[in-house]
């Protein structure tokens, strides 16, 4: 979480920036810094991975007896 959060700081730091660049086109804009180099998207896919596994996970336990599903018994024959 902390390196996402800095990583959104960095951007809206950037949007801001340029923001001002361009409400004041006669004024110079400083190099960008370098960027962190962490990619969001791939953490999120890592993230949704884990979350994958983990539902998969939960589906492989035993339902406690009180909340298996049980198939309804057909209707007697009249």
């Amino acid at each position: 979480m902390k390196v996402a959060r800095s990583e959104i700081d960095y951007h809206a730091r950037l949007k801001r920036k340029y923001e001002r660049a361009a409400a004041r086109p006669w004024l110079s804009v400083l190099p960008d810094a370098e960027d962190s180099g962490v990619n969001l998207w791939e953490m999120w896919m890592m993230a949704m991975e884990r979350m994958e596994s983990k539902a998969a996970e939960i589906d492989r336990l035993p339902l406690p007896p009180r909340l298996q599903i049980i198939e309804p018994e057909p209707p007697s024959g009249k």
